[in-house]
């Protein structure tokens, strides 16, 4: 009997890891599928990736277009990405991905030094099929990246508090402190919470090379956020219009009234933030809430105080910041990607216990494989709702559409240019900010652009026709400038003026116009070819 039950054990062990290695599996191929559908980009997504148009590494150092506060790190592995591969969808997105599959390999290593058996298995495919962690792995933000700092952190701590003879493991964290933070703005609250976590064991075992790693590693992570702070982050924050900042107020705790605040802090803790592996709002996360909560309790009642404490602290440091109106709470799952491997692992543990806590062996070992079999259930939904839906909003997919067809179907029968990009005329409109998907469409479309036109191939038969994008209305004083030179000194004639509208309204919400024009020529007949290049107007 002995020798079956050792045998039955490492059956288990072996079945645990072959599920562990199947999720992890599985949350690759969901990520890579995800990426591969090369969805348009999103508002969002747009108004980081325009700033990769014409700035270089240093001009990326200044604030950003468009109201964005990014990461240095994330800003030139982007520029990195486009100045070797093009400026397209796959190459913006490439970080990202990267970011988000080292992520789950990461975790894997992370929750392994706090968790194992049933707990380290459901909390390896929580965080593999959790929709936060897939989606963001294919976005244009630096949510990714904020994700894969805080399991540079987390990862060494957590394997020092359980082998605390190998310091080196401390010493790693100096390095990775400044790294972490140049990759990810919040990575500040891990890297405080891997501080307040650790110091009570470190000093504890009273060891001077612990010790002096400890206080080194402090040391670094001040110095870092201090000077991306003056030199990146606030210089950033100074520039955003104030329009944008209204964004989080729902996010920030209402402290001056006691009963809001109740409600505020249920809301939060059960809305987006946590959804992991799904959920929303309205409650959609209070489950993974209560499985936190039990997670929580099995290493409080384990004397694992240190582990709970730096899983925690970043959640603590966050609200501090978000009562000062630095930073935002909660609100959506994505602003807090570096909380997400503290949330899943604390919720697998929690299910972990729940199924550990029942009696016959039969009947747990029927939930563990119905909790399995959910996640990989979630895992293939995901794919399938990618797959049937795979862009954000019906205007990305509009604003990319008008592009394809203008910049490449009409290219083939005609001329095409841009009144902002080929000819100079009113290019102070970014802070139009659909202007974003305007331009990020162009740059990835348009085969020409500037001097590269071919002005001598425009005839009755190919005309040149010229998009004239919202924000500069056809009678501008220097879009009017512009038509009487073409007209008389540039050799050509307008034939045709076409107004487009394009819906960018979200169900449910107010009509919202997008206005476009498109100026149609041809070459006034006796004129020669040389006449028909318009000079004095590219700029580039």
């Amino acid at each position: 009997m002995p020798a079956r039950d050792g045998r039955e054990d490492v059956d288990g062990c072996l079945e645990m890891t072959r599920t562990i290695w199947a999720l992890m599996g599985l949350g690759v191929l969901v990520r890579l599928v995800r990426y591969a559908l090369d969805f348009p980009l999103w508002s969002d997504e747009a108004f980081v990736a325009a700033n990769f148009l014409n700035k270089g590494y240093l001009e990326l150092l200044r604030p950003l277009d468009y109201g964005q506060i990014c990461p240095v790190l994330f800003l030139w592995a982007e520029r990195a990405s486009v100045g070797v591969l093009g400026f397209s969808e796959w190459s913006l997105r490439l970080f990202p991905l990267i970011c988000g599959v080292a992520s789950l390999g990461l975790f894997r290593v992370a929750a392994g030094k706090v968790a194992r058996g049933a707990p380290l298995m459901l909390a390896v495919g929580v965080f593999a099929v959790s929709a936060p962690t897939i989606r963001y792995a294919s976005e244009v933000k630096p949510y990714a990246s904020d994700l894969l700092a805080a399991l540079l952190l987390v990862t060494p701590a957590l394997g020092w508090l359980k082998d605390r003879e190998r310091a080196w493991r401390l010493w790693a964290l100096t390095p990775l402190a400044p790294l972490a933070m140049a990759m990810s703005h919040p990575a500040v609250f891990v890297a405080g919470g891997v501080g307040i976590g650790l110091a009570w064991a470190v000093f504890k075992t009273g060891r001077r090379r612990a010790i002096a790693a400890f206080l080194i590693f402090n040391v670094a992570t001040a110095a870092s956020f201090l000077a991306l702070y003056l030199m990146i982050m606030r210089p950033q924050d100074a520039a955003m219009p104030e329009r944008l900042r209204g964004y989080w107020v729902d996010a920030f705790p209402p402290l001056g009234d006691p009963l809001a605040l109740g409600r505020w802090l249920v809301q939060t803790h059960t809305g987006r933030m946590l959804g992991y592996p799904g959920g929303g709002a309205r409650g959609g996360s209070t489950g993974t809430l209560l499985l936190m909560t039990g997670g929580a309790w099995v290493l409080w009642r384990e004397r694992r105080r240190s582990a709970l404490g730096l899983l925690l602290a970043p959640f603590g440091l966050t609200m501090v910041a978000a009562a000062v109106h630095k930073y935002p709470y909660g609100g959506e799952a994505r602003h807090m990607q570096y909380v997400a491997p503290a949330a899943c692992l604390l919720a697998g543990i929690g299910a972990g216990a729940l199924i550990g806590a029942i009696r016959r062996p039969g009947v747990r070992l029927l939930a563990a494989r119905v909790a399995v079999a959910g996640l990989f259930v979630g895992g293939a939904a995901s794919i399938a709702q990618f797959v049937n839906r795979p862009y954000i909003g019906p205007y990305d997919v509009k604003a990319r559409d008008f592009a394809r067809r203008f910049w490449v179907d009409q290219a083939r029968d005609a001329e095409v240019a841009c009144l902002m990009g080929d000819f100079g005329v009113y290019e102070r409109q970014w802070f139009n900010l659909y202007s974003a998907f305007y331009l990020c469409n162009r740059a990835i479309y348009s085969p020409r652009t500037g001097k590269t036109r071919r002005w001598e191939a425009v005839s009755e038969a190919h005309p040149l026709r010229c998009v004239l994008y919202q924000g500069t209305p056809p009678e501008h004083p220097e879009v009017a400038a512009w038509l009487k030179t073409m007209t008389t000194t540039g050799g050509y004639e307008l034939r045709r003026t076409e107004k487009l509208d394009l819906e960018m309204r979200e169900p449910g919400t107010r009509s919202n116009l997008e206005h476009i024009v498109i100026f149609e020529f041809v070459p006034k007949r006796g004129k020669a070819i040389a006449a028909l290049q318009p000079p004095g107007f590219l700029r580039r």
